[in-house]
């Protein structure tokens, strides 16, 4: 037996090396990726967005100030949950990219977002 596992040796550690590696293939979970992006500062500016379902929020300093954008149905909000309020402090991720139409007579017209779509969110009392 000992020369059989002296004569072979690399066969065996290379097959040992393959089993393990292709194993933990099976043990990888996969995670939903959220934008990496931070924002945070007080919410100074409330303005809807009538035809896309969305809330443009301007947020000023101490975080990257500018507008993001609020998706219903897309943006998970936290305690206390007061996007609607300016004055409020705002803290969460956002994705870069983010539209905002509103109703301007039988059309929508577009809104600029300066930073992106909020992901998460939470906010002061």
């Amino acid at each position: 037996m000992k020369s059989f596992i002296k004569k072979y040796w690399v066969i065996i550690v290379a097959i040992v090396i393959a089993v393990t590696a292709a194993s933990g293939v099976f043990w990888y979970t996969s995670q939903p990726a959220y934008g990496i992006l931070g924002f945070g500062g007080q919410i100074s500016q409330v303005f809807y967005c009538t035809c896309s379902d969305g809330i443009l929020l301007t947020i000023s300093a101490p975080g990257p100030a500018g507008t993001y954008v609020y998706q219903g149905g897309l943006t998970q909000v936290y305690p206390y949950g007061r996007i609607y309020a300016p004055g409020a402090q705002a803290l969460g991720t956002y994705s870069p990219g983010g539209v905002c139409l509103y109703v301007t007579g039988p059309t929508c017209s577009s809104q600029s977002v300066t930073r992106g779509t909020i992901l998460m969110v939470g906010t002061s009392q």
